[in-house]
C-alpha cells in the first residue's frame, strides 16, 4: 500500500483554494498518507492558517529555494524578495508547525564573490532550516542569464553537454572551479556540523538504511570535487 506521495509541482501553493479542497478531502476521507513537496515551495504563497490544515492532512515536509543569502545577488537574481521575508517565512513555518524544511542555495552565480558565498553560508546558518543543498550555478541555455553569460562573460561560458546537477562547470570571474567546489564542501561542513543539526538530523530518519543512504549523501558533499558529477536526489 501506498503511505507517502511526493508532490513535484514547484508552485502547487500558489492556488490556495485547490490546496484547502484538496487537504480538506484527505481529512473528510480520513486517508492517512504522508506527502512532502520536494521539487519546492514558493515561501510568499505560505501563510499560517495554510501551513496548519496541509500539517493536519499529513503534510511533513518541503524545500524553499532560498538560493543566496546576499541581498545583491538576490536582486541580481530578480527573486522578487528580500532576505528579510525569506527568514521570516522559514521562521513562520518553524514557529506554526512542526513540518520539515530543507533550503535549496546556489553557489558560484554570476558576479559572486568571496564575500557573497560566505553571505550565504551564513545566512544558512542562521535560518531554523532542518537540510540545506548547496548547488553549482547551472544556467539552461536560452534562459535570461544563460544570455546575460553569453554578452558578459562568453570567455567562462561552460560546455554545457558535460554539466550535471551537481558539477562545477562554471566560475565567476576571480574564482576557480576548484575553488568553488571547495566553498561547496565548506558550505556543507558549517551548516551540518552542528549539534542540533546532527541531533535533527538522527531524529528525522525513520531506518538505519535511511540513516545510512543521508549519511553517504552528506559524506559525499562534504569532500566533493570539481569534477564530480554523482546526482543526488532533490529531497535530501
Amino acid at each position: 500500500s501506498v503511505d507517502e506521495i511526493h508532490l513535484t509541482d514547484s508552485i502547487f501553493t500558489v492556488n490556495k483554494n485547490y490546496v484547502y479542497e484538496f487537504c480538506e478531502e484527505l481529512i473528510k476521507r480520513d486517508i492517512k498518507i504522508h506527502w512532502v513537496t520536494p521539487n519546492g515551495t514558493r515561501l510568499d504563497t505560505l501563510d499560517a492558517p495554510l501551513l496548519r490544515v496541509m500539517e493536519q492532512a499529513g503534510f511533513y515536509g518541503t524545500s524553499v529555494g532560498i538560493e543566496t543569502g546576499s541581498q545583491r545577488i538576490l536582486e541580481f537574481m530578480k527573486k522578487g524578495v528580500s532576505l528579510q521575508k525569506i527568514e521570516e517565512k522559514v521562521n513562520l513555518i518553524k514557529e506554526t508547525t512542526n513540518i520539515l524544511v530543507q533550503g535549496f542555495f546556489i553557489i558560484g552565480y554570476p558576479t559572486e564573490t568571496r564575500g557573497t558565498i560566505q553571505e550565504t553560508i551564513d545566512f544558512a546558518r542562521r535560518l531554523p532550516l532542518d537540510m540545506a543543498v548547496f548547488y553549482p550555478f547551472r544556467a539552461t541555455p536560452g534562459t535570461e542569464i544563460a544570455d546575460y553569460l553569453q554578452e558578459n562573460e562568453p570567455e567562462f561560458m561552460p560546455d554545457w553537454s558535460g554539466h550535471t546537477v551537481e558539477k562545477v562547470t562554471y566560475h565567476p570571474r576571480g574564482l576557480s572551479v576548484a575553488e568553488l567546489a571547495r566553498w561547496n564542501s565548506k558550505a556543507y561542513r558549517a551548516f551540518y556540523l552542528r549539534p542540533s543539526v546532527i541531533w535533527n538530523f538522527l531524529r528525522m530518519t525513520r531506518s538505519k538504511r535511511q540513516a545510512a543512504i543521508l549519511a553517504s549523501k552528506i559524506k559525499n558533499r562534504f569532500f566533493r570535487s570539481a569534477d564530480s558529477s554523482k546526482k543526488t536526489d532533490a529531497w535530501l
